[in-house]
């Protein structure tokens, strides 16, 4: 089943990123460029991929955006057309719009036309980036708003053979283990643990919390 209607405009790497994660979640998407080349390089993953000038508004009318649930303008190289196409995706009544910024001030002006919401691709990835190289046993940090983050740490060997309930994660660090990566006759897989599971030696803990009760927590499992 499709979940939700989804419109990209611009398939450079952030674009094609956003598509290839909602198609992995079975949304319908389609998709604007005006790079012949990069709708080409698309098509194999995408029936609903059109060579468009986002800025055009007549081009646009031709298209049922209305009942796009959302709609994602990653023209982060040309402010002017990623302003333009946003005044208008409001102006036709697309419910949701989430816009590309590159600095504080386009984020400012992109709020004043109405954009729903705004992304900095570049500084998501930096901050994603400070995060896994401050914490040296993580594999990978992810940032979330208000001081919080997701982590996935290799299992500590003093927890290998316990059952979560037995860790003590929550009450001693308050932080949660959300789920579990693990390699499974050669392939990796991802499960949501219970209380009883048992951590195995090569687990990876997904793990989502407070950074500084999870850098606690890091600094105690080394």
């Amino acid at each position: 089943m499709a979940k939700g209607k989804y419109l990209i405009i611009g398939l450079g790497r952030f674009g094609t990123a956003v598509l290839d994660t909602l198609l992995e979640s079975n949304a319908e998407v389609l998709v604007f460029d005006n790079n012949e080349e990069m709708i080409t390089q698309v098509k194999g993953k995408i029936a609903n991929a059109v060579i468009l000038d986002a800025t055009n508004e007549e081009a646009l009318r031709k298209f049922p955006l209305e009942e796009i649930d959302a709609a994602i303008v990653t023209m982060g190289e040309d402010f002017e057309k990623n302003l333009l196409t946003t005044v208008i995706l409001k102006e036709m009544g697309v419910r949701k719009v989430v816009a590309r910024a590159s600095t504080i001030i386009e984020e400012k002006i992109l709020k004043k036309v109405g954009a729903d919401m705004i992304v900095f691709p570049e500084v998501e990835m930096g901050k994603k980036l400070a995060n896994t190289l401050l914490r040296k046993s993580v594999e990978e940090a992810i940032p979330l708003t208000d001081g919080n983050s997701i982590v996935h740490f290799k299992a500590p060997s003093y927890l290998v053979g316990k059952m979560l309930k037995e860790t003590e994660l929550r009450e001693k660090y308050s932080i949660n283990v959300v789920a579990v990566k693990k390699n499974e006759e050669g392939q990796e897989i991802t499960v949501i643990p219970d209380s009883d599971y048992v951590i195995m030696e090569d687990d990876t803990l997904i793990i989502v919390g407070n950074n500084t009760n999870i850098d606690r927590f890091a600094k105690e499992r080394l």
